[in-house]
């Protein structure tokens, strides 16, 4: 399902129309009108009034008369996606048409294909800011009634949708239970992806079946510590207030991605239906691992992810909350933070990525090494200066190396080569040539760059020029 804000959003799109069209906006001083089978929404922009205009006579399910009535006393308004035409017109105040693209890759994407297209590695970041958003929702006093996982829905820029909201007016109440639901299917996914295929099965089951899932997925948050996730679960298993719900679901949009090893045997033993479930703090897996004594340590810090690093005798190591060593086969110089199960370390060799198990995912080889969990990919340069860019698991996504390369921001990292920058984004693809004299990462939508010893300017994450 699309909004008609999707389409009046698309109308000042930089990225896919015309300048002349950049800042359009419904007119609130004049009425949507029905005519000859379409609906003409008024517009301005520049000092220009302008009408938008949609056939709908076999695009809607309501006549076109219903639907410019409910069009000035509400919105959104929606049409199915797959039976919008392929363009779009848009009148001026002369009359004269332009025709638009009808921007179809705008369109909502429900929850279980989002999970399909996003799932891999080095789009969990783009999991992540769904579930912000779902997170954001929960505390917005918009209301949205009754919902299935079918009618929950992200754009392009994993922003929650509500695909087929009904077309009505007065406030009504949200349904904090179907977004905590849908926050655990999009957190296992990133997860643990077998255990969310299993979780995810029959979506129509019985309740029963339903509470089944979750005491499987409580106790598996228990026993491997993930403290928000485990909250969540105990809020909808118990029937606890929206509130509540509201909290635990903004807590889990903050958790670390970590895969829960003992989920997918309990969701699949289907006679498992009386199991014990933890109270305490989880337990220790059969095999037996070395213990930190913090007390003997000269430094214990904090390292994310629920993980703590540790300076004994001059050299640094790392340890789980309780204690527990994690065994990293290199003599470590300085430890750096987990975030999303990665953290880079420094060795008498160089730097290298490890994960929360002491895998080295990247050897100790780089003469630099930086990672960027929100992005999910590490930029780094090897002992010749050249810089690439790597996803999670240590594999090359640039093509060409560069002399050097900033952050990874919002998507994108600036690079510089032969003196000048330019940008890629982070899935290793370049988005323009090198064509600056200075360049900087994104912030807010917003990079700053100068060209040829000329003024400064921004530029927006479509690369083109921001008027200020």
């Amino acid at each position: 399902m699309l909004p008609i804000t999707s389409y009046t959003d698309a109308i000042g799109n930089p990225r896919q129309l015309s300048p002349l069209l950049g800042d359009l906006h419904p007119d609130p001083a004049r009425e949507p009108q029905s005519k000859a089978g379409l609906v003409i929404l008024p517009l301005v922009g520049r000092n220009r009034e302008w009408t938008f205009s949609l056939p709908t006579a076999s695009h809607f399910s309501l006549p076109t008369s219903e639907i410019a009535l409910r069009c000035r006393h509400t919105s959104p308004l929606f049409a199915r996606a797959e039976y919008i035409p392929d363009a779009l017109i848009v009148f001026d105040n002369l009359g004269a048409p332009h025709t638009l693209p009808a921007l179809l890759q705008e369109a909502h994407t429900p929850i279980e294909e989002f999970i399909r297209l996003n799932c891999s590695a080095k789009r969990r970041n783009r999991i992540r800011m769904a579930l912000e958003s779902i997170a954001a929702a929960t505390a917005s006093p918009i209301g949205h009634g009754a919902l299935n996982r079918g009618r929950i829905c992200f754009d392009e820029g994993c922003n929650l949708r509500l695909g087929d909201r009904p077309l009505i007016a007065e406030p009504v109440r949200n349904d904090h239970i179907a977004l905590g639901k849908a926050s655990l299917l999009l957190f296992m996914a990133a997860s643990d992806l077998k255990a969310y295929r299993a979780l995810s099965a029959e979506p129509h089951s019985s309740k029963d079946e339903e509470q089944r899932r979750l005491r499987c997925l409580l106790s598996a948050a228990e026993y491997h510590g993930s403290t928000a996730l485990a909250t969540l679960c105990s809020a909808l298993l118990n029937g606890a207030s929206e509130q509540h719900i509201a909290t635990a679901i903004r807590a889990l949009a903050h958790e670390p991605f970590a895969s829960l090893e003992i989920l997918h045997p309990l969701l699949t033993s289907r006679g498992a239906n009386h199991f014990p479930i933890a109270t305490t703090t989880a337990p220790l897996p059969t095999e037996e691992f070395a213990r930190v004594d913090f007390d003997l340590c000269e430094r214990v810090e904090m390292a994310g992810d629920q993980m703590v690093r540790y300076l004994r005798g001059g050299r640094w190591g790392y340890c789980h909350h309780d204690g527990q060593m994690i065994k990293v086969e290199r003599e470590i110089i300085a430890a750096y933070d987990f975030q999303e199960g990665r953290a880079v370390i420094r060795t008498p060799r160089g730097y290298g990525l490890v994960d929360t198990t002491g895998r080295l995912v990247m050897n100790d080889v780089w003469e630099q090494l930086c990672w960027y969990g929100d992005e999910n990919v590490a930029v780094g340069a090897d002992s010749q200066g050249r810089w690439h860019i790597y996803d999670r698991q240590g594999r090359q996504l640039s093509a060409v190396a560069c002399d050097w390369m900033g952050d990874a921001s919002e998507g994108f990292v600036v690079a510089r080569r032969n003196g000048r920058f330019g940008y890629y984004s982070t899935d290793g693809r370049r988005h323009t040539d090198f064509i600056y004299q200075e360049a900087f990462s994104f912030s807010d939508g917003l990079a700053l760059v100068r060209r040829n010893e000329g003024p400064y300017f921004h530029i927006d994450t479509s690369f083109h020029r921001v008027v200020e």
